[in-house]
């Protein structure tokens, strides 16, 4: 019961990223949708950008066979990075057959069935978390180091790997909110699938669950484009008075003049996406850094964070939710 418990409040925006708005009074949060409630400070991150058993679900072979048929010409090509996440995920599909359809179980042993449903409860719920926590552990200390690096806006340090962090943050964050789960479940009202010539349609938790992987693989297949197509990085160091907001949907999309989109990384620090710059000679770490002296400009940035988030907006000050202006 302790497992159950410590995993409930799942974070689809990593504590260690809302830590960066964390002021003196907290971390500041202003609840869109309820425009007469006011902004509220809260103590820690702890309940911020969670839900409880968010990242719940499960893999059958329902799951299993849509997920191989959805990327099947990937896997025909032999694609390394799929085979591995789809092995883990036969894992997953396994346990499935053992705990819940009993497969090879060959004792009848009640307390013991029992035992075995309840704990593979607990791995149906932490399962996707602990693969979503695993990636935080392994980008926050780059992101972290860099970000601590780059504090100072008078130079600029680019550790080696910040690239390749700063790129996955930003896709993983793109897909694993609440607000990107939603968007493909109204996109696609049903999934079905033919076995010996019976079609069925998933239930809701199996196509609950099949988005969220279908997310999750996604988020590596963006970041593995994105570096292939020659996108690189600009960092932006805010020289203004005022800071940058976040949102429970941190990612933006812009689609614009060449760049993909940006994520702020600290209330004074923001990272945009973008085509069309070549670093092979100048910069091999396909970053570049740019300063922002526009007031105005931080506005204009801020008004598009809280246009493309869905529920929640987070600021250091409670003033900053005030700097916001609308494109």
């Amino acid at each position: 019961m302790t497992d159950i418990k410590s995993k409930q409040k799942q974070h689809y925006v990593p504590q260690f990223y809302l830590k960066n708005w964390i002021g003196r009074d907290g971390i500041w949060v202003n609840h869109k949708s309820e425009k007469n409630k006011p902004p509220y400070a809260k103590k820690s991150t702890k309940d911020v950008g969670e839900e409880r058993y968010f990242y719940g679900s499960l893999i059958d072979d329902v799951v299993y066979d849509m997920l191989v048929y959805k990327y099947s010409e990937r896997l025909k090509n032999n694609d390394k990075l799929l085979h591995s996440i789809l092995s883990e995920f036969k894992k997953f599909q396994l346990i499935d057959d053992i705990a819940y359809k009993k497969k090879g179980i060959v004792f009848n042993d009640k307390h013991t069935i029992n035992k075995l449903e309840q704990l593979y409860d607990v791995f149906k719920k932490n399962f996707l978390e602990d693969k979503y926590s695993n990636i935080e552990n392994t980008l926050s200390k780059s992101i972290n180091q860099f970000n601590e690096l780059n504090s100072t806006l008078i130079e600029t340090f680019i550790p080696n790997g910040t690239f390749e962090s700063l790129l996955a943050f930003y896709c993983f964050q793109l897909h694993r909110t609440p607000k990107a789960l939603a968007t493909f479940q109204n996109t696609i009202s049903s999934f079905s699938i033919i076995k010996n010539e019976i079609e069925s349609e998933l239930t809701n938790i199996q196509k609950k669950s099949l988005i969220q992987y279908i997310l999750y693989i996604d988020s590596f297949l963006l970041a593995e484009r994105l570096a292939k197509e020659n996108y690189s990085i600009r960092i932006f160091k805010n020289r203004t008075k005022k800071r940058f907001i976040t949102s429970d949907s941190p990612s933006v999309i812009i689609f614009k003049d060449n760049i993909f989109g940006f994520i702020p990384l600290t209330p004074k620090l923001l990272m945009q996406i973008e085509k069309g710059n070549t670093f092979n000679n100048v910069n091999p770490n396909r970053i570049s850094i740019d300063y922002l002296f526009s007031s105005e400009k931080v506005s204009i940035i801020n008004g598009i964070i809280h246009e493309q988030s869905d529920r929640y907006l987070y600021a250091r000050s409670k003033n900053d939710f005030l700097a916001k202006k609308e494109k």
